[in-house]
């Protein structure tokens, strides 16, 4: 074979390489486009899904309350104390009571069998699934508001009578992030601090997800935060109306 021809088959080689090396990069930036586009999309579909998932967690217990409810005829205390006046467990607790249900009601949540059911198998029962430092450390994401007029005054229960429509609206529990209290503690937080959450989100706008922080009502509908607009519209939400409700059984019950 002649050098001439040599050379020919050399520059034949060189070009075919240069437009495979473009047709790759053509591809890539076509790839590239492509995944771009695309990835709002995933994304949103992510929040949508995790937004999802956190709505069904906090429905859950809110449904709980209301098989207690008819079951007992009121709602459970926020925490349950021994004859000595030590906090035994939470209402967590109590509205997963039952034969499948391995917790020793007898010893607080502190003994050494009971925080064995921390990371068991309802251990993200009360958790946000978005809420990763939560569901590491066996954390709840929903609390209950404790006070004189809301659904939980501590460790009595509650009792409610006249029409169960006058209840719907108000909130039941809510939901924050990195709460740092393992579901079974019978810990909760007070109408004021309920207030000063409801505040600093405002303030901030800070959420672990899409549509912000949740509150479920009595009904069990499920609502954003967010869709309360004042400091003053969110407390009466949490506050029963008076007359309502007692301490300790009554004739008027719930119709």
């Amino acid at each position: 074979m002649s050098e001439q021809s040599l050379n020919a088959d050399r520059k034949g080689i060189h070009a075919r390489s240069r437009l495979t090396c473009a047709c790759i990069l053509a591809i890539a930036a076509i790839l590239l486009a492509i995944a771009a586009a695309l990835l709002p999309i995933i994304m949103a579909r992510r929040a949508v899904s995790h937004t999802s998932m956190c709505k069904s967690h906090i429905f859950a217990p809110a449904t709980f309350v209301r098989n207690y409810l008819e079951y007992h005829g009121s709602l459970p205390p926020a925490f349950v104390p021994d004859e000595t006046g030590t906090t035994l467990h939470s209402w967590r607790v109590e509205l997963l009571r039952g034969d499948y249900f391995e917790y020793d009601t007898s010893e607080p949540w502190t003994s050494l069998d009971n925080r064995r059911i921390l990371a068991g198998r309802f251990q993200d029962a009360y958790t946000c699934p978005t809420d990763k430092k939560a569901l590491a450390q066996s954390a709840t994401s929903y609390v209950a508001v404790i006070g004189n007029d809301t659904f939980w005054p501590g460790a009595k229960p509650r009792y409610l009578s006249g029409d169960i429509e006058q209840f719907k609206d108000k909130i039941l529990f809510i939901e924050i992030s990195n709460s740092g209290i393992p579901w079974t503690e019978p810990r909760d937080i007070s109408f004021d601090e309920a207030i000063e959450f409801f505040s600093a989100v405002r303030k901030s706008g800070d959420s672990p997800h899409a549509g912000g922080f949740k509150y479920v009502t009595f009904a069990a509908k499920v609502q954003n935060l967010s869709s309360i607009e004042t400091v003053e519209e969110f407390a009466e939400m949490l506050r029963l109306p008076k007359g309502s409700y007692s301490d300790s059984p009554i004739r008027d019950e719930i119709e």
